[in-house]
């Protein structure tokens, strides 16, 4: 679910749950954190074409 919505104010939640001993929870986590990612570097890029 955090990673569904993409919000970086979780970033700290998923960070820790990368280091969880269980697989499918670190791979969630990982997903999650390029969601975030992926959201952070679009909004970088909209926020550089407007001031183009």
């Amino acid at each position: 679910m955090l990673g569904e919505i993409a919000e970086p104010r979780f970033a700290g939640i998923l960070a820790r749950m990368v280091g969880d001993p269980e697989q499918p929870v670190r791979k969630r986590a990982f997903a999650a954190v390029g969601k975030i990612a992926a959201a952070r570097k679009a909004g970088a890029e909209g926020a550089k074409q407007g001031r183009e």
